[in-house]
């Protein structure tokens, strides 16, 4: 057996079993073929075969049953869940990310602050940026009570920080 033949059968293997022709590598259709082509695929988007349609009360009935009863395991949730998490999420900005969103990252990986550095305190206790430079660093946040963050961004900033709290009525935002 040649390898022309060989081909011919595996061609003709491949279109029994799937009801499609396998064309050889390297075949290119004649001209009149691609006009065929387009003619029959004008006016389709290839790709979105089902879009428009809408299934029929049988067919939701079936897909339905197909997954009454099915659960994902706890170790399948936890490795969905790791798939998507921080940099692989589709809308993941990095260090573009805003003053709020990189504060909820901080307290979702290292938890709530609990008691401050500096004074030991329980109450009113959050997240204080080190280096006042807001980086994606987990070593670059502290826990501070309220007034003990106060106290810290004074040292940075000084006056600054007074003119902060007071232009803003003590909501944390400049006017």
């Amino acid at each position: 057996m040649d390898v022309v033949s060989g081909v011919l059968i595996a061609v003709i293997y491949y279109t029994a079993c799937y009801n499609t022709v396998m064309l050889p590598k390297g075949y290119r259709h004649s001209e009149e073929t691609k006009q065929k082509i387009r003619d029959a695929l004008r006016g389709k988007e290839i790709g979105k075969w089902n879009v428009g349609r809408k299934a029929s009360k049988e067919t939701r009935k079936k897909m339905s049953l197909a997954k009454k009863g099915k659960t994902f395991t706890e170790e399948h949730k936890r490795k969905i869940s790791e798939a998507v998490r921080g940099k692989k999420h589709r809308l993941w900005k990095g260090d573009g990310v805003g003053y709020k969103a990189l504060h909820q990252w901080v307290r979702r990986e290292l938890g709530n602050a609990d008691i401050c550095y500096f004074c030991g305190s329980t109450k009113n206790v959050e997240w204080a940026n080190k280096s006042h430079e807001y980086k994606r660093d987990l070593n670059d946040w502290a826990k501070l009570c309220k007034k003990c963050h106060w106290k810290y961004d004074q040292i940075r900033w000084g006056s600054a920080t007074t003119k902060f709290v007071k232009s803003s009525g003590g909501l944390g935002r400049r006017k």
